[in-house]
């Protein structure tokens, strides 16, 4: 992995609402977006406690603006404890729809991980081995590993997996080391969301701001 050089990037879902690409990616804007992730989709469960098949309102128009815009563009998804791999993958899948030279796909784990552990709903071993099982359907769908979107506190009390490392790893971490923390069982991060509360022309709102850990033809290496 390339160290030193850095390629800036933003990833953006429904929260951040109508972003306004023309003005993002102007010629003359302030920084070079490089790269763009979009939220695709998530499961959740509603009141009666029956799934609900959430798309991304905005990631219809969010990817077409980024293919008319030529650039480099990946879609996530938002997982939870609560469902299977392969009902997170087909909720996905219908959603996205993978295409070559499209940045690898990517699962989102975040803090309800920690919270279905913490209550008992699940168990550890469990939510590894479903996030490895989401992986290998993505692997199949594709030919390529997705990134793992998450936490050095979550990866910790996950367990730090081995089984984690065969992810290339988007590390999120807000508190602006010069070099993040990076949770076993990797020895590097690929992406690093470095800011929650960016603010970048176009995007309405605070703006997640990413980095990749290297120069932007580094990113030819991590596409479908």
């Amino acid at each position: 992995m390339a160290s030193g050089i850095r390629t800036f990037g933003i990833d953006v879902s429904h929260w951040n609402g109508k972003v306004s690409w023309d003005v993002v990616l102007k010629p003359d804007a302030p920084v070079t977006v490089h790269f763009a992730y979009v939220k695709a989709s998530q499961l959740y469960l509603g009141a009666s406690g029956h799934a609900v098949h959430q798309k991304d309102s905005e990631f219809d128009e969010n990817w077409a603006a980024l293919k008319h815009h030529g650039l480099k563009r990946g879609a996530y998804h938002y997982c939870m404890p609560e469902f299977t791999a392969q009902d997170m993958a087909d909720l996905f899948l219908s959603v996205y729809h993978p295409s070559k030279g499209d940045l690898l796909p990517t699962l989102d784990v975040e803090d309800e991980y920690v919270r279905a552990i913490q209550a008992g709903t699940k168990t550890r071993s469990q939510l590894v081995a479903q996030i490895v099982e989401f992986g290998k359907i993505l692997v199949t769908a594709t030919g390529h590993q997705p990134f793992l979107y998450i936490r050095k506190d979550i990866a910790d009390f996950l367990g730090n997996p081995p089984e984690f490392a065969a992810f290339p790893l988007w590390l999120a971490n807000y508190n602006h080391p010069p070099t993040p923390p990076v949770p076993k069982p990797w020895t590097a991060y690929t992406l690093w969301q470095y800011s929650e509360q960016g603010h970048l022309a176009g995007v309405p709102g605070n703006c997640d701001l990413d980095y990749l850990n290297g120069p932007p033809t580094l990113l030819d290496s991590f596409v479908i």
